[in-house]
Parts: C-alpha cells; sequence; structure tokens
C-alpha cells in the first residue's frame, strides 16, 4: 500500500503570495502596446493589459497565474504559470502583451491590484524566422506550416484561461477581442495570430473557430511544408495530447482610433 502524502491547506485568501516565487528586477517594466481597453457589456467585463515594473508588475502576475492555475484545476501549479509569465517578459519584452479580464465595476478600477481576475490570456509578436524567431519547436514551426515568408512576423496566443464558474458568459469571447485590437495595433504588423489547442478540447475549439480561428489538418501541412512534414507533425504532439494548430489573419488598426481614456492597466 503506498504511502499517501499529507496536503497542505491551501492559505484563505484568493491569490495569496508564494515566498517561492521569483523575482522581478527593478528596471524590468512592460508598457502598453497601444491605448486600448476592450469593454464588453454582455460578458460583464472589461479587458485590459498588465503592466508596470517591479513588485507591481509581479503582483499583477501572481494573480493572474493563480487564475490561470484555478481555470485548468490545478491550483499547485501557480508558482510554475508565474515563472513562465517572468520569462516571456524576458524573454520578449515588449513583444509579449498579458490580458486581463475583470469585471465591470466602477468602484474598482482594472488595474487596481484588488480588481477580481478571471480570465486571461497572452499573446507574443515573432519573426517567422531569422535569429529572433521562437526557439520553441512547436511554436518555430508555424510559420512553416502556414507559408510565411522570410521577413513575416506573426502573433502567437497562448495562456487562454477563464475560470470555470464564468464560463459560457462571453469572457472568452471578450479576450479573443481584446487580442485582435492589440494585435492589429503590434509594429511590425504580425500576418496572423496562432494558437495551438488539445484536440479532445471542444468547448476550446468551438470558441475559437465561432471568432474566425482556422484548422490546420494534416493534409495542409504536407501541402505546405513538403519535406518538413513529417517534422512538423512530431512537434504537433507536446506531452500525450494531439495539438491542433489554428489561426486568423490580422487586421490593421489606426493609432488614431486609440481611446485616450482609461487605457492604462
Amino acid at each position: 500500500m503506498r504511502a499517501s502524502t499529507p496536503r497542505a491547506r491551501a492559505p484563505s485568501r484568493r491569490h495569496a503570495p508564494s515566498s517561492s516565487s521569483p523575482r522581478i528586477a527593478r528596471r524590468t517594466r512592460v508598457v502598453r502596446v497601444a491605448r486600448a481597453t476592450v469593454e464588453d457589456d454582455k460578458a460583464s467585463c472589461v479587458v485590459t493589459q498588465v503592466t508596470g515594473d517591479g513588485d507591481a508588475l509581479l503582483t499583477q502576475l501572481r494573480v493572474v497565474a493563480s487564475t490561470t492555475a484555478r481555470a485548468f484545476d490545478a491550483p499547485s501549479t501557480t508558482n510554475t504559470v508565474l515563472d513562465g509569465l517572468v520569462a516571456k517578459i524576458r524573454w520578449s519584452g515588449a513583444a509579449f502583451v498579458l490580458l486581463r479580464a475583470t469585471a465591470l465595476d466602477a468602484d474598482v478600477a482594472p488595474s487596481d491590484a484588488n480588481a477580481d481576475v478571471f480570465g486571461c490570456v497572452d499573446v507574443t509578436s515573432l519573426p517567422a524566422f531569422g535569429a529572433k524567431a521562437s526557439k520553441e519547436k512547436i511554436v518555430a514551426n508555424v510559420p512553416l506550416a502556414l507559408g510565411l515568408t522570410e521577413q513575416s512576423y506573426f502573433a502567437y496566443l497562448s495562456g487562454m484561461a477563464v475560470e470555470p464558474e464564468r464560463r459560457g458568459r462571453g469572457v472568452g469571447r471578450a479576450l479573443l477581442r481584446a487580442c485582435d485590437e492589440y494585435c492589429g495595433k503590434m509594429r511590425p504588423k504580425p500576418a496572423v495570430i496562432a494558437l495551438h489547442v488539445d484536440e479532445d478540447n471542444v468547448r476550446a475549439l468551438r470558441l475559437y473557430e465561432r471568432y474566425g480561428y482556422v484548422r490546420v489538418n494534416a493534409r495542409e501541412v504536407e501541402d505546405t511544408v513538403g519535406k518538413v512534414g513529417q517534422m512538423f507533425a512530431r512537434a504537433f504532439t507536446a506531452g500525450t495530447k494531439k495539438k491542433i494548430l489554428m489561426y486568423k489573419r490580422v487586421e490593421m488598426i489606426d493609432d488614431d482610433d486609440d481611446d485616450d481614456g482609461d487605457g492604462d492597466a
């Protein structure tokens, strides 16, 4: 009989800090890509970019990491998610945009550390090829699968998470709409937004398809990359689940349409 290890009780605070969390150097700063705040009355939420520096930025990242871990019913992974967010900021800098969904509450600003975060997503602008292209295999093969040119950029979406009690209320739609807004204002402009989703995640697949994302099936991959198809097929599988590549074209958004109001996150 295998001995069971007792679990420590979780702190009562919803976003309790952890002593083992990483630190962010004081000079590390995340700035706004654009003055964009996406409100969705149907979802009763507002989506804003996480910005700031030092401890204030780390506090926001910790809340987002906790939200992500709860959304995947894996609260013990909060620190792992937090490590990943910090690494993305260090590696990608201004090319990395982290968005969070908070309640439409007149008494609490979306940028407030006490705002209730119940959804999040991140998107990173990447060159299709060259020295600064992604080194992560499954991401690095996206330009080949989509037939992007050597000079192209693409946006890679990941970390989409909505807490269970908020699902089916339009929060995911609001997050995807915000991704469109921010990607449309990135410079250089990305040609597409791409993402991977688990093959058995039917609900997510349905959401992305409703929002204009197109699946790249095995035949299309072979036609696009020829002999590289086998290599890409291997990258298609991460862990024990098969991943489906999806993408949509990015529409250019004029900076003159920026809102000078409550754009800070």
